[in-house]
């Protein structure tokens, strides 16, 4: 990618960089409702900036090797995410593919001299609507509980969380660009109600510790500290007693209702406990299904948010794709990689529409650090 290139066809970078700040300020409400599907603005701006990568014909210098092994991964997970979800599965896989267009997208903004407009837009139109929604004037739109007034801000997202994870992801490419964003503000927003969003940013001030660790280390120990914390909760016995307990068949996914009832909750632990819930249902969905357990169930058989975007990875992926990253992790960059695990620690950053396209920017990112793969053509 030509250092230059953002004087190359600035028509073109302006209309990315203008539809991608439309992509993450249009709120997410649906115009069509199909079943578990909706088709939102989202989606049609999305498609526009595709077709505006088609027009301007950016192409990626992919080796054949590369090509086959995307091909291979979206056939394969196609193939599975239709077995166990049905046609809706294909469907999961489009949205994957839109997520990777939209992150392609913010690694274009990223190369260009364009990409400090495009923070500083992001950040205060983010801040902006987050002052009215204190104010209530403007309200929260979540597609899960509508549209409602609260002290608490989300921005253009769907919850608080949401926005949180999404300004740590966008400031962490920042970070790894080496470009210094001097926003101040935008920390503000992250520090939303939400427990472990602020670790984040504290963690990225420490790289020189976490570089001693390797990246396989890391991807384990973040692991760990899941099953750590839900022993914290549940208590060690009780945590030994749901996981060795014999499990049906489970033909659904049923996220909850795992917990007995009565169970003695600490105050404050509450969200904590409901995710510990949906951690151990996705656990006896695969120990009771054991292709699910090696090969997956393709990419959107959580039925939505499964808190938890490290969950997620073993659930749709299963134990052979967890071993294929584990494989692969040591190409990725410590605080790409940290950001990546801190956003999809309690939170499921790999289905959320805002989040996942700039954690899928950080790879197409360190592709160009990596052996300048980028190319633009006029």
């Amino acid at each position: 990618m030509n250092s230059n290139s953002g004087h190359s066809s600035p028509i073109i970078y302006k209309s990315i960089v203008i539809l991608l700040i439309l992509y993450f300020s249009i709120p997410k409400i649906d115009i069509v409702s199909l079943g578990k599907f909706g088709i939102r603005p989202l989606d049609f701006v999305s498609l526009i900036i595709f077709f505006v990568l088609i027009y301007k014909e950016y192409h990626y210098r992919f080796k054949i090797k590369s090509l086959l092994i995307v091909m291979i991964f979206f056939i394969v997970n196609s193939i599975i995410s239709i077995i166990f979800n049905g046609p809706i599965g294909l469907v999961y896989e489009m949205r994957l593919f839109q997520y990777a267009v939209v992150g392609f997208a913010i690694a274009i903004v990223m190369s260009s001299f364009y990409k400090k407009l495009f923070l500083h837009v992001i950040v205060t139109t983010q801040l902006l609507i987050s002052a009215l929604q204190i104010a209530h004037v403007v309200p929260n739109i979540d597609p899960g509980r509508g549209t409602y007034y609260a002290s608490t801000f989300s921005g253009s997202f769907g919850t608080p969380a949401e926005l949180s994870y999404f300004i740590i992801s966008l400031i962490g490419i920042y970070v790894y660009i080496k470009f210094p964003t001097r926003i101040i503000l935008a920390y503000i927003l992250s520090f939303n109600s939400v427990l472990f969003a602020p670790l984040a940013l504290i963690i990225t001030g420490f790289k020189r510790i976490i570089s001693i660790f390797s990246q396989r280390v890391l991807v384990m120990s973040s692991y760990l500290l899941i099953l750590l914390l839900m022993v914290y909760i549940i208590s060690f016995d009780l945590f030994i007693e749901l996981i060795f307990r014999p499990v049906g068949e489970n033909l659904e996914l049923a996220k909850g209702g795992v917990l007995p009832d009565g169970i003695s909750i600490a105050p404050g632990t509450e969200s904590l406990v409901m995710r510990v819930n949906k951690f151990l249902s996705v656990f006896d969905y695969m120990h009771s299904n054991y292709v699910i357990m090696f090969f997956g169930c393709g990419y959107g058989c959580g039925d939505g948010a499964i808190d938890s975007g490290l969950v997620r990875l073993l659930l749709e992926f299963g134990i052979f794709g967890f071993l294929l990253i584990i494989f692969l992790v040591r190409r990725i960059p410590i605080i790409p990689l940290v950001i990546m695990i801190a956003v999809n620690f309690t939170f499921d950053g790999l289905w959320s529409s805002v989040v996942a396209p700039i954690i899928l920017s950080y790879f197409f990112v360190n592709l160009h650090k990596m052996r300048g793969s980028y190319v633009y053509t006029k």
